[in-house]
């Protein structure tokens, strides 16, 4: 159990250091070509690992969810992702992206007909709360930054939820690196011409 604690602080203060760090990147580096880079070495070292593991074939039927996944949950959300952080800076769009389980849960009830438990219902409300409490009406608030993370938190639940369709079909590894795959093909253009 103390196992657990250890890996979800860890997780934590590696999720929130990655908007930082993104920001600060940025301003060195435009948004697009850091995407494309992150999606290209992703896949090269997910296919090194895969190298090691039995190769799965994918099914015609299931093309559309690897599609799905790689353009808007990674090409779009997570480009999207980054833009926001250098528009609104990294701890608004770290906050903004703190909507990911909320957002998760609507469309799962919506997609999947999940159902919303109280505590779910609790837990969004809170959650929403928060977010307002931290957030409020400031009128530093970059609207433009604070959109595009908007739409990140969106297609990145778009893209979980979808996911769940085909995440029993094939292993964890399978599913990231088709999809960084689509997402570095997808970015390589935007990359070029943002160059």
């Amino acid at each position: 159990m103390k196992k657990s604690y250890v890996y979800l602080l860890t997780t934590f203060m590696l999720w929130g250091s990655l908007y930082v760090v993104s920001q600060f990147v940025l301003g060195k580096i435009p948004t697009f070509t850091v995407a494309m880079f992150r999606y290209l070495i992703a896949f090269i070292a997910l296919s090194l690992i895969s190298l090691k593991s039995e190769k799965e074939k994918i099914e015609k039927s299931d093309y559309k969810y690897f599609f799905i996944m790689g353009f808007i949950g990674y090409f779009i959300s997570v480009d999207c992702q980054l833009l926001g952080t250098k528009i609104a800076g990294g701890s608004m769009a770290s906050l903004i992206n703190s909507l990911n389980p909320v957002i998760i849960s609507v469309m799962a009830m919506i997609i999947l007909n999940e159902k919303l438990e109280m505590n779910k219902i609790v837990g969004i409300v809170l959650s929403l709360a928060g977010v307002y409490m931290i957030i409020g009406t400031g009128a530093n608030i970059q609207f433009l930054g604070v959109l595009i993370s908007f739409v990140a938190v969106i297609g990145w639940a778009f893209m979980s939820v979808i996911s769940r369709k085909i995440s029993n079909k094939y292993s964890a590894l399978t599913l990231t690196k088709v999809s960084m795959l689509i997402a570095t093909v997808c970015n390589i253009p935007v990359s070029f011409l943002e160059v």
